[in-house]
């Protein structure tokens, strides 16, 4: 590009540059002034708006508590909450609730609402709204517990005080009122607003009254104003919905209006929304107003409802397109008018760079022909002012320049080899460098990294005073918990020698070179100190470690300390406590051990007396059989059949019937002596054995016993045999007992009495049923017949202690079981004991 285009360019630059800057600084001077204005007009609209729709507001506020008031309100309230007189609250809320059903299925249609829609309360309020229909929704009145009184239309339910705003209204200060934007309500057709205010009489709140009001004028405030295309008003809730909007369709809020909405300050801002560029003024509606919130399950207008604190918002927005017209027209007159002036100055500008750019032209010729080569070559220019002396001065570096060129040539073969030699080294060095460089960049973020890593994690313990120092002992790192539990602050500390703190605690020296001597032998030190703290005697756990570097030298020490006094406290009591309750159970299981014993041998000596009257019939027989046999002694010698044969077979028979009674006492004996140890037995001989106690006292009441026990059973078990003979014989005696009362009282088909032993195996147990035919066992009883001292039979026949025994030895000690059951026309005990 010529020099003489350039200096055109460089000059009308330099003339417009200013034209340029006055034109942006006007248009945009104007723009902000435009904005401001258009803002602070908005802000002051909406302020207005907002304290009308408040107005509008207070005045239904003040019109409700007016109506609460009148003396038909109050009146017909007072008579209504009569009717709970003497009730309890039970008995009321049933009423309630039986009424509030019924008026919801039928869907308000039932006797009780119609009668209530026509009473003088309903009336009342009925022709209170045709006063005004544009107004009103609906109204309505509620006694003290909440059921309605009076309304001017049928509500969608009887009872209200389930609802969050009559909870909240109904305040017993009475100065409680509640405004709820209820949005669009489809039983009247419009947008409302409900205000529920408190029923007083004589300062005590006795009733609820709600008029949901139509909001046609807010409507009116918020849609009427607007005078440009693009603006237009809106009203929202500080939720981030909209209310009500001056223009056709849904409006939409952005993130910036959301964030406004709920701004309790008057304002103006710019926003940005789905690419269009608006301004806005905004100002809060100060009445204090709950709105709906949605809750699952909720069934609008009944129950479930849930409310929320919300504050209105009005809006007045418009395109910043309409609001910048004005400027958009001074913008093309600024246009038109700098066209003009800069057409001016670039005919001046063409003119003066002629002038100049001549001499310059001839310089810059004779500079191509030296740059050609053309030494030689000198410039000539004849002025004398700076260009004259610039060609005067090229002509002599001119002839310098043609001898610094030999030069020049002399030395640039030995600099290019010296250049390319020094290239070589530097390229090595330079790579080595870049390596040394990346290995110790990331060998400082590693480092880095960890150290944030390690200083979180030491600084955030709860439960871990930590100090650390160099190897001078000069504290380093000092922690919250430190600070908490030695009583210094990290500040106090910080740059200290351990020793210095030592002085400060009166701790000795010697004590703390031992710990180090240790750490660097053992690599850790623990020990355990009491100390005081706000007069309190703490335990500190502590241990001492060296710090290590990657190489295994040691850099410092750190010391750990944890206050574990709570925890030896606990594990202290934990201790007595534990060593105090095995003594208590040792003392009672020695205790219950001897009462079972106990309870055992008396259950022995309680079938004792039956024991004596079975060996009674045990030894009659024999006894009658010695009887005979001695007087048939004195009958054979009076015959003289007495002889040696005869003597001997007397004799042996004699003996035969004294062997039997004398198995009879060993058997008695050995039955009542207590077993101390478990030992493996047969149940079936145990069971046999038993019975032999028992069978001729049986016999001679008439009742006989049948033992099944199939072949091939397995019927060894461990535990205590004579304790399991004395259950079979409570057992049998039982059933003996139940058999005698049945044929006292009558009951037919027992007249010989049978006692049924089953024994079988059932998986890996021997099961034993005593069953008898005597008579069933109330079921109401049942439970009860294994109690100690229970019992069904008279108390001058029974102890109460043979089952509950019974049950002891079996599921206690032998980890049986034992249960019983009524069968058809009897009862059927059943025992359960594992196999060996």
């Amino acid at each position: 590009m010529k020099i003489s285009t350039k200096l055109t360019i460089v000059f009308m630059v330099i003339s417009l540059i200013p034209i340029a800057v006055f034109s942006t600084i006007s248009i945009n001077t104007s723009k902000k002034a435009i904005k401001h204005s258009i803002g602070k007009s908005f802000e002051n609209l909406a302020a207005e708006k907002a304290g009308a729709i408040a107005n509008i507001i207070e005045e239904r506020i003040s019109e409700t508590i007016t109506l609460a008031q009148k003396s038909k309100v109050i009146n017909a309230v007072r008579e209504a909450n009569k009717l709970y007189v003497n009730k309890s609250e039970e008995e009321i809320y049933e009423s309630i609730h039986k009424a509030d059903v019924r008026w919801i299925e039928s869907k308000g249609k039932d006797n009780m609402a119609k009668r209530l829609l026509d009473n003088s309360l309903s009336i009342f309020l009925k022709e209170y709204k045709r006063s005004d229909p544009a107004k009103y929704g609906e109204i309505f009145v509620t006694d003290v517990k909440g059921a309605v009184l009076g309304m001017s239309k049928i509500l969608s339910d009887y009872y209200q005080a389930d609802e969050q705003w009559w909870r909240y209204t109904f305040d017993e200060r009475g100065n409680t009122l509640f405004i709820d934007d209820r949005g669009y309500d489809e039983s009247v057709r419009s947008f409302v607003v409900g205000v529920i205010v408190p029923v007083r009489y004589n300062g005590k709140v006795i009733g609820i009254l709600k008029i949901n009001y139509k909001i046609n004028k807010i409507f009116e405030i918020v849609t009427s104003g607007n005078t440009g295309k693009s603006d237009y008003t809106f009203l929202t809730r500080s939720q981030g919905s909209v209310i009500i909007h001056s223009k056709e369709g849904n409006k939409v809020l952005s993130d910036h209006e959301k964030r406004l909405s709920r701004s309790k300050s008057v304002g103006y801002s710019e926003n940005l929304h789905r690419g269009i560029k608006t301004i806005m003024g905004y100002s809060p509606v100060s009445t204090k107003i709950h709105t709906r919130v949605s809750v699952p399950g909720e069934r609008k207008g009944i129950s479930g409802e849930k409310w929320e604190p919300t504050t209105w918002c009005i809006f007045i927005e418009m395109d910043l397109d309409e609001a910048f017209a004005p400027i958009r027209e001074l913008k093309q007159s600024l246009i038109i008018i700098s066209f003009v002036i800069a057409f001016f100055i670039g005919m001046l500008v063409v003119l003066f760079v002629k002038t100049l750019s001549t001499p310059v032209k001839r310089l810059t010729e004779g500079a191509v022909k030296i740059a050609e080569g053309e030494l030689n070559y000198r410039i000539e220019v004849q002025s004398k002012d700076e260009i004259g002396l610039l060609s005067q001065a090229f002509n002599e570096m001119v002839v310098k320049l043609r001898n610094s060129i030999e030069s020049l040539k002399q030395n640039e073969a030995d600099l290019e080899l010296l250049v390319r030699k020094r290239t070589l080294e530097l390229q090595k060095a330079n790579e080595l460098l870049k390596k040394e460089v990346s290995e110790r960049e990331q060998t400082e973020i590693y480092l880095m990294e960890k150290k944030s890593f390690i200083d979180s994690l030491l600084y955030s313990s709860t439960e871990i005073a930590i100090a650390a120092t160099d190897m001078n002992f000069r504290i380093i790192y000092y922690n919250p918990l430190a600070e908490k539990i030695f009583g210094y602050t990290a500040t106090e500390v910080a740059g200290k020698s351990v020793m210095e703190m030592h002085t400060k605690e009166n701790v000795e020296h010697r004590r703390f070179e031992r710990a180090i001597e240790i750490v660097k032998k053992e690599g850790v030190y623990k020990y355990t100190v009491e100390q005081e703290r706000e007069g309190e005697i703490r335990i500190i756990d502590s241990r001492v470690s060296g710090i290590l570097d990657k190489t295994g030298n040691l850099t410092g020490f750190v010391l750990m300390s944890m206050d574990v006094t709570d925890r030896k406290r606990i594990e202290n009591e934990l201790i007595k406590m534990n060593k105090a309750l095995e003594e208590s159970v040792s003392k009672e299981v020695e205790s219950r051990k001897q009462k079972e014993e106990l309870l055992v041998q008396q259950s022995k000596m309680a079938v004792m007396g039956e024991m004596i009257g079975a060996i009674a019939h045990q030894w009659r027989q024999p006894l009658n059989a010695l009887s005979i046999m001695i007087q048939d002694i004195g009958d054979a010698y009076d015959y003289g059949e007495l002889d040696r044969k005869y003597i001997n077979n007397t004799i042996r028979e004699s003996l035969k019937q004294i062997d039997f009674m004398s198995g009879t006492i060993d058997d008695f004996r050995n039955f009542h002596r207590p077993s101390k140890d478990k030992e493996v037995f047969d149940t079936v001989k145990a069971v046999k054995s038993a019975l032999s106690l028992q069978e001729a006292q049986l016999k001679h009441n008439d009742i006989y016993i049948t033992m099944n026990s199939g072949k091939g059973i397995n019927s060894r078990t461990e535990g205590y045999p004579n304790e399991f003979k004395q259950v079979i014989l409570n057992l049998t005696g039982n059933a003996k007992s139940a058999i005698l009362e049945a044929r006292e009282e009558g009951v037919p088909g027992i007249d010989k009495g049978v006692i049924l032993i089953n024994m079988y195996n059932r998986k890996n147990s021997i099961v034993i049923e005593v069953s008898n035919r005597g008579k069933n066992i109330p079921e109401n009883l049942m439970e009860r017949i294994f109690e100690p001292y229970f019992t069904t039979k008279n108390r001058e026949e029974g102890t109460g202690i043979g089952l509950y025994m019974s049950r002891i030895i079996i599921e206690n000690n032998m980890f049986g079981r034992l249960y019983a059951e009524n069968i058809e026309g009897g009862v059927k005990f059943t025992i359960e004991l594992s196999l060996v």
